[in-house]
């Protein structure tokens, strides 16, 4: 993806520390860029995770997974630390 197109794409991501403790999220929702995530992988399909995900459109979808490639290793970090505390 083109440098000035993945920027376009990364201005759809905010962090504030008031909104889901600083997680990246969509700006002006509180969706997670790691629960986006985690619905891809749990419907092994981009489409399919769109569908269920009714609150977000494509562009935002995209943002969040260029958010997830761009910075991989914290939002791993992120999920593991949710499914950690998440009851058993």
């Amino acid at each position: 993806m083109a440098t000035r197109a993945r920027q376009s794409l990364e201005k759809l991501i905010t962090r504030n520390p008031d909104i889901c403790g600083g997680s990246p999220v969509i700006a002006g929702t509180r969706v997670r860029v790691s629960d986006i995530v985690r619905y891809s992988r749990i419907h092994q399909d981009s489409a399919r995770a769109l569908k269920a995900l009714t609150s977000i459109n494509t562009r935002q979808f995209e943002a969040a997974m260029t958010h997830y490639r761009a910075h991989r290793p914290q939002i791993e970090a992120e999920i593991k630390e949710d499914e950690a505390a998440a009851p058993a």
